[in-house]
């Protein structure tokens, strides 16, 4: 028994290790383009969100929270790259849809899981303010394989890097 709690905290420290070092490689990319929106997400996770802006067709995301659900009560942790279609409403350019590609982790005491997931939303851009709602089914993969879905709505500022 202690062994395996060993292993899961060993385990739990690797995805967070992975979370960190996504962040710190993206630091110079976001740099480049000058913009950054921190807010929140209320769904799964519920908790801090942040929107990499990486040029105005791709971006990476990376949610921190709480879990819901039969997850309830634990850190979880997502990263995504998106890609924006900016034109999908001619009518009204605010409007941005989004597809994008990444991982779930939830971190607990015992039995971390890791996914991959694969979704979208839509995001209405008031500069500087972001509103988003979101659908990302997920493929659990470790410690088994399940199905599950994760989304929410939230909002964002988008805050310009000041640049030398």
């Amino acid at each position: 028994m202690k062994k395996s709690r060993r292993l899961a905290k060993r385990t739990s420290r690797s995805y967070a290790m992975v979370v960190i070092l996504l962040l710190l490689v993206s630091v110079p990319a976001w740099a480049q383009h000058g913009r950054l929106g921190p807010g929140i997400i209320l769904g799964s996770p519920t908790g801090l969100t942040l929107k990499i802006l990486l040029n105005p067709e791709n971006s990476l995301v990376f949610n921190a929270g709480w879990a819901l659900g039969h997850e309830h009560g634990n850190l979880h942790l997502t990263g995504d790259y998106r890609f924006h279609f900016l034109n999908a409403v001619p009518e009204d350019p605010n409007y941005q849809f989004y597809l994008g590609l990444g991982a779930s982790v939830v971190l607990k005491d015992e039995n971390s899981s890791f996914g991959v997931r694969f979704g979208g939303g839509m995001e209405y851009v008031y500069d500087p303010f972001g509103f988003f709602l979101e659908l990302f089914p997920v493929v659990e993969l470790v410690p088994d394989t399940d199905m599950g879905l994760e989304g929410g709505i939230g909002a964002r500022i988008y805050l310009p890097l000041k640049k030398k």
